[in-house]
């Protein structure tokens, strides 16, 4: 057998092996969809405030928080930390890519991405994301997730917030 051959053969075991194992990667990368999902979404996000944990909804993302230092107001961006235009849509629908539950994953992760490196703004406990999801226009499927906001060092002990 020639060198070209073997190559040949080994690419292809290679390609094989990727289409095989597509579903268990995120996303299902190099697996073999003949019909993909028509799936749609729509997240809500809110947070967690006061000694009372009240939920508050998130409207687009934004929200003004007072400094944790009880100084001044600020404008709190989720898309400031998540640019991606299909993890940073709230309160309207989405038509996911590749598979309802990878997109729900990646929002999960984005959650706790942002959850954990916002800045203290004194009021918030934790982000709330809900996602309403309709796989294939049949199968409605809800999700929740919650993610703390680490306090200040300072605040630890009292949770001052």
């Amino acid at each position: 057998m020639g060198r070209a051959t073997v190559l040949a053969a080994l690419y292809i075991a290679i390609q094989a092996a990727l289409i095989t194992t597509g579903d268990e990667r995120i996303r299902g990368a190099f697996g073999f969809r003949m019909f993909p999902e028509s799936s749609t979404l729509r997240a809500h996000l809110a947070r967690r405030v006061g000694p009372q944990r009240k939920l508050v909804p998130v409207e687009h993302g934004e929200w003004q928080g007072r400094d944790s230092g009880g100084g001044g107001i600020r404008t709190i961006r989720w898309r400031d930390w998540v640019p991606q235009r299909e993890l940073s849509r709230f309160d309207g629908p989405v038509t996911v890519s590749y598979t309802l539950e990878s997109h729900v994953a990646e929002f999960h992760a984005a959650l706790d991405y942002v959850a954990s490196r916002i800045p203290k703004d004194g009021e918030t406990y934790a982000l709330v994301l809900v996602v309403d999801g309709n796989l294939n226009g049949h199968e409605r499927r809800h999700f929740e997730f919650e993610s703390e906001v680490p306090a200040e060092e300072d605040e630890r002990d009292g949770r001052s917030r």
